[in-house]
């Protein structure tokens, strides 16, 4: 009988937090005012190989990290209702980006992962949009992309599309990475 254990992660902790912490700022440049769409890609790769094959628990800090140097600098505009209001919203955020990582953890396992993992930032992206409150979809990737060749899937399959063709491009880059380092 054989044990199957889990792959390591593909980067560690003091590797993998910082990364995804600059991920999450570049998930934020491809918004106005500095407006990059590619930044959304390259910051998706970033987060998702800070997430790949992370345990669960790390999966959470690693996406609270990640969703709070997003969602941070893309909210500030808030402060002008109140820093309270700023504060307790990019946590909210944060708190579902920390919740989709540990989603994005468990499915970095399995075949076509950057399918898997794509497909979880967009059920998160999502249910955030959608929950408390009726939601407000907060910083979706999809809303980044104005102009690129990557919002052409909106008129296909709307938003959700958008979003989940930026996050396959970003973990297809970290797959065909982990490919040419073996």
């Amino acid at each position: 009988m054989t044990e199957h254990r889990a792959a390591a992660p593909l980067l560690p902790v003091p590797l993998a937090a910082p990364l995804a912490a600059v991920g999450g700022l570049l998930l934020w440049t491809a918004f106005p005012p500095v407006g990059w769409p590619p930044a959304a890609v390259i910051g998706f790769a970033l987060v998702a190989a800070s997430l790949w094959g992370a345990r669960l628990r790390r999966g959470a800090g690693i996406g609270a990290i990640a969703g709070a140097a997003f969602y941070g600098p893309l909210l500030g505009w808030m402060h002008v209702i109140g820093w309270d209001a700023w504060l307790a919203l990019a946590a909210l955020y944060a708190g579902w980006v920390a919740v989709t990582g540990v989603g994005m953890a468990l499915v970095s396992r399995l075949p076509a992962a950057p399918v898997w993992m794509a497909s979880v930032w967009v059920l998160g992206e999502g249910l955030s949009g959608r929950i408390p409150w009726g939601g407000f979809p907060w910083g979706s990737l999809s809303f980044s992309q104005p102009g690129s060749p990557l919002a052409s899937w909106a008129w296909v399959g709307g938003s959700a599309l958008a979003t989940f063709a930026v996050c396959l491009a970003g973990t297809c880059l970290v797959a065909v990475a982990r490919g040419l380092r073996r």
